[in-house]
């Protein structure tokens, strides 16, 4: 999902702080709103950047009009989205804070990946990300049913299932990562 020299944005969250563990040794770009990201690539092989902005929330991350002005100034190769939600109508966060970064992220990116595991299926939290149709890839642990799964065929996101990553990702989180 990501090669050597593109110019990547990740968001917060466990999945996603996975994936950036996963590329620590790549010489990518690297635009994170998360502060746990941000410290764990900064002596890597990534080129790491960070908006300004308030940092709150108890997975530290920046927020605010700053940030998201900062983010609107660059453009992405491949953008990886948490949430903690996905309807038919589109994916969802609790954080109406964290929501409106990540619709910034997409908006600036090629492509739009979220990074989910299957409990987060039918839920709707109070903001909404991004319709269907502003996703190309979900990547989760196990294939939605129908409707869901219909609705998401229909607005050409591409679902990869990941079952033995999503593994690895969930042994690292109660490992303390």
């Amino acid at each position: 999902q990501v090669e050597p020299n593109q110019t990547i944005a990740l968001d917060i969250g466990t999945t996603v702080f996975a994936l950036a563990d996963r590329i620590k040794e790549m010489p990518v770009r690297v635009f994170s709103t998360s502060l746990p990201i941000v410290s764990h690539l900064g002596q890597t092989q990534a080129s790491v950047y960070m908006p300004g902005g308030k940092v709150q929330g108890t997975e530290p991350s920046i927020v605010g009009v700053r940030a998201i002005e900062d983010l609107k100034r660059f453009h992405f190769d491949t953008a990886f989205i948490g949430v903690s939600g996905l309807a038919e109508d589109g994916f969802y966060d609790y954080s109406i804070e964290e929501t409106e970064i990540k619709s910034a992220i997409v908006s600036q990116s090629k492509r739009n990946v979220v990074l989910m595991d299957s409990s987060k299926f039918g839920r709707v939290s109070v903001a909404k990300i991004s319709g269907l149709a502003g996703i190309d890839q979900l990547i989760t642990d196990q294939q939605p049913s129908n409707p869901l799964k219909e609705a998401l065929d229909l607005a050409g996101v591409e679902i990869l299932i990941a079952s033995s990553v999503v593994t690895k990702m969930r042994k690292g989180i109660s490992d303390g990562l």
